[in-house]
């Protein structure tokens, strides 16, 4: 309906969509349809924070997007680059970076499949702990060694409301739930399940 509609560009003098990364084809066209008279189509997003291809999205929207300005309004994108990771510690960026680095992201057609000169850096100087791996042992042990360290990280006051501590399980059906719900249990926490509306 929208691209039937010959008044629909004129809608909006700004169009500027965020998360961009996790549109689909169709959303893709509504805003190149919104933007066409005026050719001000402003996108934000991260190619490597793409979650949503299960529903549709592509993450080429937002890769290919200075090309795809130039198909549709005949003009040449502006990129801003927001390249300061102000979220994570130095180490965390340096070990993305060096992860993602390591892959050749060319595309067999020319081109890439993510941007590949971000050039990311840390604001942060700090060289503290940002990952901590558990020792190799067996599942009730790894358990109790993280309720030791959740524990720890609210007795110190390293974290201040345990309701920031989370942890993501596929199912809170699993065994794994199960256990680690019982070391907790065992350095005096309850969880609290939101899905399961239960502690």
């Amino acid at each position: 309906v929208l691209a039937a509609n010959e008044h629909s560009a004129e809608v909006f003098e700004h169009v500027i969509v965020d998360e961009y990364q996790d549109t689909n084809a169709i959303q893709e066209q509504l805003f190149l349809r919104l933007a066409s008279r005026t050719k001000n189509l402003c996108v934000v997003g991260d190619d490597d924070q793409a979650l949503y291809r299960f529903r549709g999205a592509t993450v080429e929207n937002f890769v290919q997007f200075p090309d795809r300005c130039q198909q549709s309004f005949g003009v040449t994108a502006r990129r801003i680059e927001l390249n300061t990771n102000y979220r994570s510690r130095r180490e965390v960026v340096a070990f993305y970076t060096g992860f993602m680095e390591r892959t050749d992201w060319r595309r067999p057609d020319g081109g890439h499949y993510r941007l590949h000169d971000k050039g990311i850096q840390a604001h942060s100087t700090d060289a503290g702990t940002a990952v901590v791996a558990t020792t190799a042992a067996p599942p009730e042990d790894v358990a109790a060694e993280i309720a030791g360290l959740v524990r720890r990280l609210i007795d110190t006051k390293r974290v201040a409301d345990p309701s920031q501590i989370a942890f993501l399980f596929p199912s809170l059906k699993a065994v794994a739930v199960q256990r680690m719900e019982r070391a907790l249990a065992a350095v005096g926490l309850k969880v609290y399940a939101p899905r399961a509306k239960r502690f």
